[in-house]
């Protein structure tokens, strides 16, 4: 594994862990223009 440092300059090439699901420290937010 590599060591690799996640701060606010770098954090857009931080690996996605499970590939196609939200993260344990993530959110969706999802809005209906009609309702």
């Amino acid at each position: 594994m590599s060591n690799f440092q996640v701060d606010l300059s770098n954090c857009d090439r931080e690996p996605i862990h499970i590939p196609g699901r939200i993260q344990s420290h993530g959110f969706l937010i999802v809005l209906d223009i009609d309702t």
